[in-house]
């Protein structure tokens, strides 16, 4: 009689216990089908269209933001912005682009790599090089007269 007791004393503790770490951890098999789920995420292999056209999309909205900001009438600016009408280089290492559009020279710094995630730049820099400013360049050096 007393390990009948002891029994049905137990089964009750564990099942008291299974339901309350139910209701504390949620449903059970989430928190592993969540890490199997990230892991395909982390080791996805990304062709290499993909991250072109992240990339081109990342730095094209990037520079609408820009002129967005800049200007009232960024829209006649930009009409004609594609990923043919820009040019860009990547400082090797890091998550820096420079860019020429037309006369605009950019320089975008983002957060993490532009050609997996969809983000804008964390830092800018925007320039115009026009007649102005290559009227100012310092004359060159010549030999001195005699």
């Amino acid at each position: 009689m007393l390990r009948i007791i002891i029994l049905a004393l137990s089964v009750t503790l564990l099942s008291a216990q299974s339901i309350l770490a139910e209701r504390i951890l949620g449903t059970p098999g989430i928190i592993s089908e969540f890490s199997q789920v990230e892991e395909l995420v982390k080791n996805k292999k990304i062709s290499r269209d993909y991250r072109k056209k992240t990339l081109e999309k990342n730095l094209i909205n990037a520079v609408r933001f820009t002129f967005l900001r800049k200007y009232p009438d960024y829209q006649e600016k930009v009409k004609d912005l594609n990923p043919t009408s820009i040019s860009f280089e990547q400082q090797k290492g890091t998550f820096n682009y420079f860019l020429k559009y037309k006369d605009y020279f950019l320089y975008y710094n983002f957060a993490v790599d532009p050609e997996v995630y969809v983000q804008i730049p964390a830092d800018e820099k925007f320039y115009i090089k026009n007649a102005d400013i290559l009227e100012d360049e310092p004359p060159t050096k010549e030999a001195p007269a005699k």
